[in-house]
C-alpha cells in the first residue's frame, strides 16, 4: 500500500473529487496503481458492508498526469 489519501466530507450523491495524485505530501512516480474507495460514516464506521469498495487501476504518466485507465471494479452488493 502506497498510503491513503483522505479527500474530506462529501454530499450524498454524485461528486467530483480533485487530487493532485500525491500521497503524503509526496508525488506518485510514473507507474499503474490500484485506488480503492473507501467511504466513513459520521461515525468513523465503513459506510458500507463489502470486503472492499470501487477500484480503478489507472496510470500515472512521467508528465505527473493520469494517463491510461485500465480496468475499474464495482463490487456487487
Amino acid at each position: 500500500m502506497v498510503g491513503q489519501v483522505p479527500l474530506g466530507e462529501h454530499p450524498a450523491g454524485k461528486t467530483n473529487v480533485p487530487w493532485d495524485l500525491k500521497v503524503s505530501g509526496k508525488d506518485l512516480e510514473p507507474a499503474a496503481y490500484l485506488a480503492e474507495l473507501a467511504i466513513f460514516g459520521e461515525n468513523g464506521q465503513k459506510a458500507f458492508a463489502l470486503d472492499h469498495g470501487p477500484q480503478v487501476t489507472f496510470e500515472v504518466t512521467p508528465d505527473h498526469k493520469i494517463g491510461e485507465v485500465i480496468e475499474t471494479e464495482f463490487p456487487a452488493q
